[in-house]
């Protein structure tokens, strides 16, 4: 009688009955679902993983392989100078660029992607020579150099 009166009242309302295998199915599923993600997380966190969209990319080191660019760290290293020092001449040559001051020789050889600078390794050597050549002089004040 119950179940006669049920289904009377879901059809006053416009329901259909329910289908107990398809709700019990999709429970399972969400609670697996869930479950399985936050393992998922669990792994990661584990091993110290960002779970970050945005992960920096690696760099790839290739046994046998000389690099072409260094960065910044490497090329100071390479020149045996302070990447304080490279820093400040990246510095001085942006500002003579944008001041249109007369430049003469190589420019250090550089590429910049975002916020990071690498150095061209073979470029180096081409700038050393000019640079050394021609008596570069570089300020910890760019303003230092006129047109």
């Amino acid at each position: 009688m119950k179940s006669s009166y049920l289904q009377s009242m879901l059809g006053v309302l416009g329901l259909k009955p329910m289908n107990w295998s398809l709700v019990i199915s999709s429970v399972v599923l969400s609670v697996g679902f869930v479950v399985g993600s936050s393992n998922i997380y669990k792994g990661f966190v584990e091993q110290n993983v960002p779970v970050s969209v945005q992960q920096q990319p690696q760099r790839y080191d290739t046994p046998n392989v000389e690099p072409l660019l260094l960065t910044l760290e490497e090329a100071a290293r390479y020149l045996n100078m302070s990447e304080y020092k490279l820093k400040v001449i990246v510095q001085n040559e942006a500002y003579i660029a944008e001041k249109s001051i007369d430049f003469i020789g190589e420019r250090f050889p550089i590429i910049k992607y975002d916020t990071e600078i690498y150095v061209s390794k073979e470029g180096l050597k081409d700038w050393v020579k000019s640079a050394t050549g021609l008596n570069k002089q570089y300020y910890s004040d760019p303003t230092k150099h006129t047109k």
